[in-house]
């Protein structure tokens, strides 16, 4: 008996060495967690209230293993269940939009400058490396609007990177290449604010769409007939080198309504891109 009495007090002691780690990394865990969300409304009101309870779970484990327990936890209890209540108080205090902050539609401005915990320094440098001038910011944030419409948008272009991190936004100063040495120099005013993917693959499928309108640009002039591709003739220029632009349509002369495209590499186009626009992101 004695020998069983021992490994049981063993086990215990191992159990609630055991729930205390556990409990602090709650605590660990919350603290990260809050740092991560919106710095305001219901996002730090919940990341607040994860903090409290890990705090308490720890520390009620903490009590189990001294004595007089109950009392100790009915102590505990009052003082966080006063200071919550202080502090909730403060915060509906302080402003009743801070519960409805986080359903707040941001302006463009408000969102590009707002922090976000921990990453807020990495965020911001990431935003004003990309988009360099404001005109391209606001376009951004245009497309940016309903993101997931966007990205069904660039599923048009069959491409093996058609994603959003590929995308770029048309404007003077748009980077084209991922180091950044290759950039829009110059570009006709109605092709600004429009969305620019590279064409990748050595064969490379387009899909229009009626609500958007479709350019294909490459270095080289484009050799064969099809009437349906049309010659744009505007300004696009690459560090000072002129492209050419052509638009695509999906109806022909003879009627035909077909808005497929292949363009091949290093036939149709030895640098390309897919240019999509929309008539209203010209006005931002």
């Amino acid at each position: 008996p004695n020998i069983q009495e021992k490994i049981n007090e063993i086990i215990l002691k191992k159990y609630l060495l055991i729930k205390i780690l556990l409990s602090l990394f709650l605590v660990f865990i919350s603290f990260v967690f809050s740092k991560l969300l919106r710095n305001d409304g219901n996002d730090n009101f919940i990341s607040y209230s994860m903090i409290l309870i890990s705090l308490f779970i720890f520390i009620r484990n903490i009590i189990s293993i001294i004595k007089f327990q109950k009392i100790s936890i009915t102590i505990l209890f009052v003082i966080l269940t006063i200071y919550s209540a202080s502090s909730l108080y403060r915060f509906k205090k302080y402003d009743s939009e801070f519960f409805t902050k986080s359903a707040y539609v941001y302006t463009k401005d408000e969102w590009k400058n707002f922090t976000y915990g921990l990453n807020a320094k990495r965020f911001v440098s990431i935003l004003e490396k990309a988009y360099e001038t404001e005109e391209s910011w606001n376009t951004a944030f245009y497309w940016s609007r309903n993101i997931k419409q966007t990205e069904r948008l660039l599923k048009q272009i069959n491409i093996t990177n058609n994603s959003l991190k590929d995308s770029i936004i048309a404007n003077v100063n748009s980077k084209v290449s991922i180091d950044g040495t290759y950039k829009i120099s110059n570009i006709d005013k109605n092709l600004q604010g429009a969305l620019i993917l590279k064409l990748t693959d050595v064969t490379n499928n387009i899909f229009l769409r009626t609500d958007y309108d479709f350019y294909f640009i490459s270095d080289i002039e484009y050799k064969k007939y099809d009437e349906r591709i049309v010659f744009f003739n505007s300004d696009f220029y690459i560090n000072d080198r002129k492209y050419f632009v052509y638009k695509l349509n999906m109806n022909s002369r003879s009627g035909l309504y077909n808005g497929d495209f292949i363009f091949i590499k290093n036939i149709d186009f030895n640098d390309g891109f897919i240019l999509i626009n929309d008539s209203l992101a010209k006005e931002l």
